[in-house]
């Protein structure tokens, strides 16, 4: 059999089956994975203050793996140090994730849970 070499990005389907002394077993259904591992890290988020909405922007990952980003976790701080997520800056949104950045009023931020 040919070495081929792995493409990242690629996604490939294989099944497998466990051999022992007793024979062989059953194939698994068809499982499909990507050639891919985790994004970089990405920078610390840049937020800014404009009258009375708050805009938070982000880089790029300096490597995405050869796998596009199809969503963020945007989470904040909230005043009993858990993280929430708003829906005012959804991570799935198309627009977020192209623009990398979530706009919000001030005003979310002085109410509960965030208290500021």
């Amino acid at each position: 059999m040919a070495t081929r070499e792995i493409i990242p990005g690629t996604l490939y389907k294989f099944k497998y089956r466990g051999v022992n002394i007793h024979g062989e077993g059953s194939n698994s259904t068809v499982v499909s994975i990507y050639a891919s591992t985790v994004p970089d890290k990405l920078a610390r988020p840049v937020t800014s203050l404009y009258n009375t909405t708050v805009t938070i922007e982000w880089s790029a990952t300096p490597n995405d793996h050869a796998q596009a980003i199809t969503k963020y976790a945007i989470r904040f701080k909230a005043s009993n140090g858990t993280y929430l997520e708003d829906s005012g800056c959804a991570g799935t949104s198309a627009t977020i994730i192209s623009a990398m950045k979530c706009t919000m009023a001030m005003s979310k931020f002085i109410a509960s849970p965030f208290n500021l």
